[in-house]
């Protein structure tokens, strides 16, 4: 490890005065990082740190933890650094508990009433959209598990809008911060990370991990394709894989719209989505509320056309469903086309809600206008492709028609699969440094399509078949797991992945394969409790026909249900 002239490293004895005084020393040695200058090293105490758990998602489900801890104490150990010649600053934060013990595991799921000690594991935060890291917040169950975690910025404040970094001028894109983002500053954030852990402990982290949802997915997939020797676990729930081409894609529904020049109601895309629910709900062999099977459910959305739904948010309190309704739903659950009518990409499922994709402005009598699409949408589109920061979402639809848009959808994919996309179906350098994967996906996810997961697995399959790896299989270093009914990162009727941590760890540390995920809902109306195990895939949880369809004990792993 290179260090500051005239500092050397520092053997740490594992008492917490001594961790104390050494964090309000602030002379902790520099990371060696190749190719990069380091700018500073600061550490500060924070101490009396109140823990605010999130309500259970992703983020807080390993195990779901409530309400806050306080009186915790931790070191947060702060390096800036910058790729000389690059014009860039990034800032990479480790929070270190200031006791280490010598136990990894813990058996309670109480979230703990005084600081933790380290568990002797390094733990790297994934971020979402355009943040390369989420706020403290998110970290909060992890840190309270004694976790020494990091996080990085990629260059760019996570508050800030996309415009402050995305163009050098109008018409040229920063590459470099493009690739601090994608890539680059994840690889450095786990070099650095690990480097202070051991200066600070003066041991290394037994293992090291990395978890993440949607951005942070795809920033652990990254690190398995690219940098596949960074984790000795990756946990990469909902991931923007075809980052290019998905972004694109979310624009679909206003170029249906827009040809349309109709946009419908909220409350019409509703009710369709809740017909759909209730036509196929059953065909998995239980009524929950829940599509299980959504390539079998063949509801046709213009059967609704004329019916006259609930809507509290117009004057008469009724709307009736309209043609453009449930053109657009169709549009939706095939997803994108060219002029030609080809598939261009994926389409959502038939439980997605469909308002949350096709966004529109409404008046108190019910007609209604264009909306903006998502904001990373509208950033990737003006900012990357058009390289023009005056466009607005108006000006965008205008501009956007079905020949328009699929020559986006391709430039997207040729100017920057290569950077940021994780398409790679390679994994066999993840798989020789004895790495192991979990990827979850919400089946209702309205963000990103659980089918581009899906491909991406059976093409990771598909190409392991074709090589000799000394009789590995995929399942021996990476999984997948899809969660009916759930939502993206979380949310949903369905019942959300939990303790996938555990399961990760217990794969890694004692050679244990997750044969299933457990799940439990927390957001069903009423507060109704479902439990069901997730099956690997392509296998699914199917109920046993006897006892009650609430536990997970009266299902089984099955090919089909």
């Amino acid at each position: 490890m290179g260090v500051l002239q005239g500092q050397a490293p520092i053997v740490i004895a594992s008492t917490t005065t001594n961790l104390t005084a050494q964090c309000l020393s602030s002379s902790l040695p520099a990371p060696d990082l190749f190719g990069a200058e380091i700018l500073s090293v600061t550490s500060s105490l924070v101490p009396d740190y109140t823990a605010s758990f999130l309500p259970p998602s992703f983020f807080n489900s390993d195990p779901p933890l409530y309400g806050k801890t306080t009186n915790l104490s931790c070191c947060n150990v702060s390096v800036a650094y910058t790729h000389p010649g690059q014009n860039d600053t990034i800032n990479v934060s480790t929070w270190l508990p200031i006791s280490a013990s010598d136990s990894t595991t813990s058996t309670s799921t109480d979230p703990p009433t005084t600081s933790p000690s380290w568990n002797g594991l390094f733990l790297s935060f994934g971020g979402g959209g355009w943040r390369t890291c989420l706020p403290v917040e998110y970290i909060s169950s992890p840190l309270t598990q004694g976790y020494a975690v990091s996080r990085t910025d990629g260059g760019h404040d996570p508050d800030s809008e996309v415009d402050s970094w995305a163009l050098n001028s109008p018409g040229n894109v920063n590459l470099y911060l493009l690739q601090d983002f994608a890539s680059v500053a994840l690889h450095d954030m786990a070099v650095i990370g690990k480097s202070i852990v051991q200066s600070f402990y003066g041991r290394p982290p037994r293992h090291f991990y990395f978890q993440g949802c949607s951005t942070g997915g795809r920033q652990g997939l990254m690190h398995a394709q690219r940098y596949p020797n960074d984790y000795d676990g990756i946990l990469a729930a909902a991931p923007a894989i075809y980052w290019p081409k998905l972004l694109v894609s979310h624009h679909w529904p206003h170029v249906v719209m827009a040809e349309l020049k109709a946009y419908p109601h909220p409350c019409e895309l509703d009710a369709i989505t809740a017909a759909a629910i209730k036509e196929c709900d059953h065909l998995d062999g239980v009524s929950d509320g829940v599509i299980s099977t959504p390539s079998l459910c063949t509801f046709d959305p213009s059967s609704m056309i004329g019916r006259a739904v609930p809507c509290t948010e117009t004057s008469t309190g009724t709307l009736t469903i309209t043609h453009a309704a449930a053109q657009v739903a169709s549009a939706i659950w095939r997803g994108p086309v060219d002029t030609h009518n080809n598939s261009l990409w994926h389409g959502f499922s038939q439980s997605t809600p469909l308002s949350a994709l096709a966004q529109t402005k409404c008046h108190k009598n019910g007609t209604c206008t264009s909306a903006s699409t998502s904001s990373t949408t509208l950033d990737w589109i003006r900012l990357f492709l058009y390289k023009d920061p005056t466009l607005t979402p108006d000006e965008l639809v205008q501009r956007i028609d079905r020949s328009e848009f699929t020559r986006l959808f391709h430039q997207s994919d040729q100017l920057y699969r290569s950077i940021i996309a994780t398409d790679d179906v390679d994994l066999s350098d993840f798989a020789a440094h004895g790495g192991k994967m979990i990827t979850w996906h919400g089946m209702t996810d309205e963000a990103i399509m659980p089918g581009q997961t899906q491909t991406y697995y059976e093409k990771v399959l598909a190409h392991a078949a074709t090589e000799t790896h000394d009789n590995v299989s995929v399942a021996d270093y990476y999984r997948l797991f899809l969660a009916p009914g759930v939502d993206h990162c979380g949310g949903g009727t369905g019942a959300l992945p939990i303790n996938v941590m555990a399961k990760l760890r217990a794969w890694v540390e004692d050679g244990m394969p997750p044969e299933t995920l457990d799940a439990e809902s927390f957001s069903r109306p009423g507060g109704d409790k479902i439990r069901r195990p997730l099956c690997m895939y392509p296998l699914v949880a199917r109920y046993k026909g006897h006892g009650d369809a609430r536990k997970a004990e009266n299902y089984e792993c099955a090919d089909s249900f």
